[in-house]
């Protein structure tokens, strides 16, 4: 599978979803909790460093919509699903982009 999801002409978006979902949720926990976006923000480095936590928190107010401390799947799908451009957004921030991709190839 790979890249499939990103790569793939007949990728739907449920496949780029899924596939970004499991590239955030980096403890395989099915939920990606406020330590994983730490982590995932300081490796992208695309925010200085006191921007983070902000960056976060705002995260976490606009997909947590339970308040329960972590993203679930099906909050990220809804944000998401519904969000083209913030989808191509963060696919483009993780470094996930087809054409970076490619050019790697």
């Amino acid at each position: 599978e790979g890249l499939a999801p990103l790569v793939a002409a007949d990728a739907t978006l449920h496949d780029r979803l899924c596939f970004l979902f499991d590239a955030c949720d980096l403890d395989g926990s099915g939920y990606i909790s406020r330590d994983e976006l730490f982590v995932l923000l300081h490796q992208i480095d695309v925010l200085p460093p006191e921007f983070i936590e902000p960056a976060v928190d705002m995260t976490m107010d606009q997909l947590d919509k339970d308040g329960d401390g972590v993203i679930s799947w099906v909050e990220f799908e809804t944000h998401y699903g519904a969000r083209p451009a913030a989808l191509h957004r963060l696919t483009e921030q993780l470094g996930l982009s087809v054409n970076r991709l490619t050019a790697r190839l």
